[in-house]
């Protein structure tokens, strides 16, 4: 006769419910570890939204990441890949510019060749799975000389790092005016992270530590701020800092006539002349902030694929 069979039936459930309560609690501990991998390869080849808006020929037009790499891959600008290539197809480039201001090489005053490493083992791969050359502005040459090379560019790649250290760069004279003068005439930018931030009129919603301190001011290539990396972590579930979204709420308490698109990990922002809509994985959807004349946070969630045009107005 079996010991299943000798226990009692009070005994024998309460044996099974707790089996159950194991397995659904096994279950859930597998599924925060790893169900973001189901998650990144259904977003990334099911449901995914790439471009539809055509390129504005002779006016701005932006691909603006919120971020470069995905971990679970390590693959650079791997999940935007088909709005990347598409982008750039549009306009028929051979070469990319890659500014590296966010991953510089001089460091502190010592020269560390970070900028350098970026760029050979991150950016020119990138560019080179969908058949495009890329060369690496020379951040080391004068102010002129880089101009020249800004000046010369098909298209433009400006990476993450810290937005800070970008920033002070292209504040040296004449970068950012040759750099958005050539963009708002056509010549294509790509931007990641930091790269995002540099298009908003300052910088004032980035992430970053200032370790260096220039002005906020930054391109100033489209009218509102963007917010990259966006999490909605709260605190008092394994993260004790302030939200996301408090944060943003107190830069629009200051701004408050300012908008704020908050873009997730795995979104982008496509700009083209006049009209925008976001693109990326799914379950990705940005969000809209802006602040009501009583000083109300308003919260509007954008799926991805969402024509967002009115943001340039």
């Amino acid at each position: 006769m079996s010991l299943k069979r000798n226990l009692p039936s009070s005994t024998m459930k309460k044996r099974d419910m707790i089996t159950w309560v194991a397995a659904v609690i096994i279950l859930v501990a597998l599924y925060n570890k790893y169900g973001y991998i189901a998650e990144y390869y259904l977003n990334r080849y099911l449901f995914y939204s790439t471009i539809k808006i055509p390129a504005t020929l002779g006016s701005r037009n932006l691909l603006l990441y919120s971020n470069s790499t995905m971990s679970l891959t390590g693959d650079h600008l791997g999940y935007g890949r088909p709005s990347l290539k598409k982008f750039l197809g549009e306009f028929g480039v051979k070469k990319v510019l890659c500014i590296t201001y966010a991953w510089p090489n001089m460091r502190g005053g010592r020269n560390t060749g970070e900028g350098n490493i970026f760029f050979k083992e991150n950016a020119q791969p990138a560019f080179e799975k969908i058949g495009l050359r890329a060369e690496m502005l020379d951040t080391e040459a004068s102010v002129q000389d880089q101009i020249a090379q800004i000046n010369d560019a098909e298209a433009y790649y400006v990476n993450g790092g810290n937005t800070f250290w970008l920033t002070e760069s292209l504040q040296k004279p004449g970068i950012a005016q040759a750099l958005s003068n050539k963009v708002f005439n056509g010549t294509p930018y790509i931007g990641a992270s930091a790269g995002t931030n540099a298009t908003c009129p300052t910088m004032q919603t980035t992430n970053d530590m200032p370790n260096v301190w220039p002005s906020s001011k930054t391109l100033d290539i489209i009218p509102f701020q963007i917010n990259v990396h966006y999490n909605e972590f709260v605190p008092g579930h394994g993260f004790g800092g302030e939200s996301r979204e408090l944060r943003l709420n107190e830069y629009l308490e200051a701004n408050p006539h300012m908008d704020v698109l908050a873009l997730r990990e795995g979104s982008l922002l496509h700009v083209s002349g006049n009209r925008a809509e976001t693109l990326g994985m799914h379950s990705r959807k940005s969000i809209h902030y802006t602040l009501s004349e009583s000083g109300e946070l308003q919260k509007k969630v954008l799926p991805i694929g969402s024509d967002v045009s009115y943001l340039l107005e």
